[in-house]
């Protein structure tokens, strides 16, 4: 069975014609940042928060509602580093104010209180 050029080209231009704006549109819509990894910025269910920018570091949290992921970012000087986004213990509030702590790598302040991140083990795959 012979498929003439004229037909693959056909098939082409509808793909590009529908699925390709709906990617774009995925791409730019959302809650993202300049931080959040390219599957984040092609989910509309991920969103990437910057809870903190202090001299070279930022604090990101990454979730998607969809996969149930949450974890917390820290680039320091360009490198990313990953953390398991700790227990809270303190009192039940709609707010939380979220802070690196200077001086201390893996140690955020959540309202106050001081934790220290675990970082998320990568997986041997």
């Amino acid at each position: 069975m012979h498929i003439s050029t004229y037909k693959i080209a056909r098939v082409a231009l509808v793909f590009i014609l529908i699925f390709v704006p709906l990617l774009l549109f995925r791409y730019f819509s959302g809650s993202h940042t300049n931080y959040c990894p390219f599957s984040h910025k092609m989910s509309d269910t991920s969103q990437c928060v910057i809870l903190h920018i202090s001299l070279d570091r930022v604090l990101v949290r990454h979730s998607d509602k969809y996969t149930n992921e949450h974890y917390f970012e820290i680039i320091d000087s360009g490198k990313s580093y990953k953390y398991d986004v700790p227990e809270y213990t303190g009192p039940k509030t709609p707010m939380f104010r979220i802070r690196m702590v200077e001086n201390e790598r893996q140690t955020v302040s959540i309202n106050g209180e001081k934790y220290v991140l675990l970082p998320i083990e990568k997986s041997l795959n």
